[in-house]
């Protein structure tokens, strides 16, 4: 992981993108990336991480990973090796100290239908994303062309990623996540329409539900270690309009299905 982390050092000193906060360490991963089987799979880490609702980077108990500022360093290339253990264990740590509920909480019943949780240091889940850095807006909100470039630039971090773990599902939320991870690995994934996931609208027609599911045993054309099994579905779980319980459930029970077999 050290070498891993060093090496989104090194990319964030040089990125050259102005949308990333390149005050803010790269988070490989959200929990213990060493011990989890499963990990939750997103675009990049919300700014809100960083700072609170003002825009201002949170500090003492309210910080949830390191900055420039909290490790008193000018640049991410002056981290030395007890830097970079500081960032490390932010990571692994994160579910026990003050992580971002409001998001997680409501993936985590899905989580669980695979036999873990962000929240089970005996069993737990981590999150990772296809970009480890930050981004000051919103990722829907950047021009589509500096998403492209921003992603393809460093697509070959998740790889290493994925490598330097020991996972062996991966779960994507929502359409964004399942499109920009089909273009950024090349991996294709089965669609089929999920009927009881349908989301019910007053006028025309309803949202239908979509799950994904794939396997892949190599990754941007290097060989993975284990196979890696894909599952994914177009609701985001957090901010589609007319989630319901019931939906959850039902996707909750799909992956379970699915990692029954």
């Amino acid at each position: 992981m050290n070498h891993l982390v060093n090496l989104m050092l090194e990319r964030l000193d040089s990125c050259g993108h102005e949308e990333v906060l390149s005050w803010a360490a790269p988070v490989p991963c959200f929990g213990n990336l060493g011990a989890a089987s499963v990990a939750t799979l997103g675009i990049n880490p919300s700014n809100r991480e960083f700072v609170d609702e003002n825009g201002d980077e949170l500090t003492d108990s309210a910080r949830r990973f390191h900055t420039l500022n909290s490790l008193k360093i000018e640049r991410w290339m002056d981290a030395g090796d007890a830097e970079i253990e500081q960032i490390i264990e932010s990571c692994s740590e994160y579910f026990f100290r003050n992580p971002y509920g409001n998001w997680f909480n409501r993936l985590n019943p899905i989580v669980a239908a695979a036999g873990s949780s962000y929240y089970d240091r005996m069993f737990p889940a981590c999150h990772i994303d296809l970009l480890p850095f930050a981004t000051g807006a919103k990722w829907g909100s950047l021009a589509a062309t500096r998403r492209k470039s921003i992603l393809n630039g460093n697509s070959d971090l998740l790889r290493e990623l994925i490598q330097a773990s020991n996972l062996d599902l991966i779960i994507l939320n929502g359409q964004s996540v399942v499109a920009e991870f089909v273009t950024a690995t090349g991996i294709e994934l089965e669609a089929n329409e999920m009927p009881t996931w349908s989301l019910p609208r007053a006028s025309g027609d309803h949202v239908m539900g979509i799950a994904y599911h794939g396997m892949c045993d190599e990754l941007l054309g290097e060989s993975l270690s284990r196979p890696l099994k894909v599952l994914g579905f177009n609701h985001n779980i957090q901010s589609s309009f007319g989630v319901t319980g019931a939906v959850v459930r039902n996707i909750a029970r799909w992956v379970q299905e699915e990692t029954e077999d």
